[in-house]
């Protein structure tokens, strides 16, 4: 795999303050120059402007923990989209649900990597 070749979406469930919102943010900043693309889809928050300044394009998803089964659908429809609109290779996820939305949204061809941040026995 060429690294240069790849456009990666980043799948997260906000871009407020936390753990995994920086997290996201140090990922864009290393691989900033070395990929042909990265881009990001959340719900939004602060961390927006942060992603704008360094050049990131950042689509607004409903909040995918959300398990109204209308907002779903919408999910799901905006992150294919956005897979084939951005011809995205890699698929990151940062939640339990974002790497469900990567798995269903995306064709076998796209690499999925899954982070969990935090493990809950009741989830």
């Amino acid at each position: 795999m060429e690294l240069e070749k790849q456009n990666i979406l980043f799948i997260v469930r906000t871009m407020g303050l936390g753990g995994t919102e920086n997290v996201v943010l140090q990922l864009c900043e290393v691989l900033s120059g070395k990929v042909n693309k990265i881009v990001v889809c959340s719900s939004g928050g602060v961390h927006e402007q942060k992603l704008r300044a360094m050049g990131i394009k950042h689509y607004k998803i409903p909040d995918i923990k959300s398990k109204n089964p209308l907002d779903m659908l919408k999910t799901y429809w905006l992150i294919k989209s956005i897979i084939k609109k951005e011809q995205i290779t890699i698929v990151h996820s940062h939640h339990r649900m974002a790497a469900f939305y990567a798995e269903i949204s995306s064709s076998k061809n796209v690499i999925k990597v899954a982070n969990a941040h935090n493990t809950f026995q009741d989830k």
